[in-house]
């Protein structure tokens, strides 16, 4: 069992390969329990299991992403990831993970992951200039050899800089996780000799030049390299560019206050009268009742059958009680965003969704197996709860969802489409046409042209031409922008903001968007759905029907 990262990530995932080799003619089963702490002092974990068969006479490979508890950026603290396996022939049952970096006074940069060439002839002048700063590095080298093809192993990062020797190891693969992580919001540096098209078309970046190109939520940045060391000043310039967070950290903090949704689904409130009332009825009859009435003085022995059988009725009472003022299942509201990537053939999906429940007869759940799933922090003045949380293929169970719980989970996810918004116009249109291929029709849209003017339509339909009408950044932001993406989750505000800079970008309101939202818990009634779809627009001359 080796993990791919030599330092370990502040949040996200760290993929860990594990070989196992089954000498037995027998099939054997072994499971592997990891337990990820942020700190010593902090109480908060998240504990993860993973089981495995083998065949006998078999040898076998696996890439397991194991969840890392979430930690500050900037915290001085030892996090640490520990395994205990169980099963058949095994010598040694436990090992650990631990983070590197020594205890310093200065402020850390946000976590970057290093190619090789970028470790071996950068890093260390490029550290040694961050101390005159008064900053200090965090992060790894990560291995072209040792990448993984799933783009949630990568969420811990803010950035990842690449030189085009390193970049040209990758398999395609694991290319293609490093940029459906950019299009979540990360940050890939590439350095080139010759930052010409042709040069990054080969590379299979979606970029056309030197500089920085959007890409889904993120973005690429193409840096002329000399195909040596870069300079230690302009290196220490990116990693400490921004002082980005990375995607996991920014789920622990911005959901604890001005979020819309907890005004659709607000917690519940404890009935304190009735809860003093039961507990002042138990003591008085598993008191004074029961020693006067039921076991008076001759019968004291009694104490010993009906002190459980007051306590087994009050408890079935109390249980009653939570039932009729509870429920069985939850409520709950969902919002998402569908960031369309035409040129990829594939969307972006990224959904927030909050939950109050009720008691639950199981905690297990379906959910897709390359879908990133997390609990935002609804109170960050709570002490953050130990959890358990287990994911194996497609099926999920744990703390995600718990009786009688106020939870919030985010989850993200690309998908493989064909969907895409295009402008359609001829020249003797005066007006932008568009021409929507989704599935569902779109209400209340907007488009913001080349030149930064704004269209509106009230509805775009599906596999109809429609002309849009003029308007103004004055109408979009007090008719959109306040009325409907303000409901919206926090993630899902920020990144229309972020598009809203982008011109050629539509934005509109899926009509009926209920199946297009990831599936969680069975039992949770959702009684509010709303996705925003935003894409860019390409120009394909007159067409459509």
């Amino acid at each position: 069992m080796e993990g791919y990262y030599d330092a370990l990530p502040p949040a996200g995932y760290v993929p860990v390969r594990i070989e196992i080799s089954n000498g037995t003619d027998d099939k054997h089963g072994w499971q592997f329990r990891f337990h990820s702490t942020p700190s010593y002092q902090d109480k908060s974990s998240i504990d993860f299991l993973w089981p495995v068969e083998v065949e006998g006479r078999m040898e076998k490979s696996f890439e397991v992403l194991v969840p890392v508890a979430t930690r500050l950026e900037g915290s001085h603290n030892y996090p640490m990831t520990s395994v205990h396996v169980d099963g058949y022939g095994l010598e040694r049952r436990a090992a650990q993970y631990s983070a590197t970096h020594r205890f310093s006074r200065r402020n850390q940069t946000s976590f970057t992951g290093l190619s090789p060439q970028l470790e071996l002839h950068t890093k260390a002048p490029a550290v040694a200039y961050l101390d005159t700063m008064s900053r200090e590095f965090t992060g790894c080298q990560i291995k072209p050899d040792w990448m993984s093809d799933d783009w949630r192993a990568y969420i811990g990062f803010s950035s990842i800089l690449f030189t085009e020797e390193d970049w040209r190891q990758v398999g395609t693969p694991d290319r293609t996780a490093v940029l459906n992580w950019v299009a979540h919001g990360g940050r890939l540096v590439y350095f080139s000799v010759n930052p010409g098209p042709e040069t990054l078309g080969n590379s299979g970046l979606p970029v056309v030049g030197h500089g920085e190109s959007p890409y889904g939520l993120g973005t690429i940045e193409v840096k002329q390299w000399s195909g040596d060391s870069v300079n230690p000043e302009t290196f220490a310039r990116l990693l400490t560019k921004a002082d980005l967070q990375n995607h996991a950290q920014d789920l622990a903090m911005d959901y604890s206050t001005g979020w819309a949704l907890r005004d659709v689904v607000p917690s519940s409130k404890p009935n304190a009268v009735l809860l003093v009332f039961c507990v002042l009825a138990f003591a008085f009859v598993v008191g004074p009742v029961n020693l006067v009435v039921f076991a008076g003085k001759r019968r004291r022995h009694r104490l010993f059958i009906t002190t459980p059988i007051i306590s087994v009725v009050a408890s079935l009472i109390m249980i009653g009680l939570i039932i009729l003022e509870d429920g069985f299942g939850g409520t709950g509201a969902r919002v998402a965003t569908m960031l369309l990537m035409p040129d990829e053939h594939q969307v972006l999906h990224v959904q927030e969704q909050i939950s109050r429940t009720g008691l639950l007869l199981g905690n297990r759940f379906s959910v897709g197996s390359e879908t990133y799933m997390a609990q935002p922090v609804l109170d960050r003045t709570a002490s953050a709860p130990r959890q358990r949380l287990s994911r194996y293929a497609s099926m999920a169970s744990g703390d995600w969802f718990g009786s009688r719980s106020y939870q919030a989970q985010y989850l993200s996810e690309v998908r493989p489409s064909r969907a895409r918004v295009d402008r359609v116009d001829s020249p003797e249109d005066t007006v932008p046409v568009l021409f929507s291929t989704l599935e569902e029709d779109l209400v209340h849209v907007f488009y913001i042209d080349d030149q930064g003017e704004y269209w509106f339509a009230d509805r775009l339909e599906v596999g109809r031409r429609t002309p849009m009408q003029s308007s103004s950044a004055i109408t979009f932001n007090r008719d959109f922008w306040v009325k409907e993406v303000l409901e919206f989750g926090v993630r899902a505000g920020g990144n229309a903001r972020l598009l809203q800079d982008r011109t050629g970008t539509m934005f509109g309101i899926m009509e009926n968007p209920g199946d297009h939202f990831i599936a969680t818990h069975s039992a949770i009634d959702w009684r509010q759905d709303r996705l925003l779809v935003v894409g860019p627009c390409r120009q394909i001359g007159g067409g459509g029907s």
